[in-house]
């Protein structure tokens, strides 16, 4: 992710959560997060939120998250792109 990236995924996560959106704090998570697809994280953020055992979400939480978000991601494009194909 970039850092406009990384601030709207903050943005989303802050709404929810009551943090205050900083410059420290979209640095900070983009240097633990930079590797990871937006839409990887945002699915892995849903994720977190939906796990009982996580409180407050942290970097490692969407780490942990994010095979089974990406996976997830890809079997609905297969699932769209089938659609497509039998559309068509």
């Amino acid at each position: 992710m970039n850092l406009k990236e990384t601030e709207t995924l903050l943005r989303e996560m802050f709404a929810v959560d009551g943090r205050k959106l900083e410059a420290e704090k979209i640095a900070a998570w983009k240097e633990s997060l930079g590797g990871m697809q937006l839409d990887v994280a945002q699915t892995a953020l849903r994720a977190a939120r939906a796990d009982s055992f996580i409180n407050f979400v942290e970097p490692r939480h969407l780490w942990a998250k994010a095979k089974s978000a990406a996976q997830e991601l890809d079997r609905l494009a297969h699932l769209f792109d089938a659609d497509q194909v039998a559309v068509v």
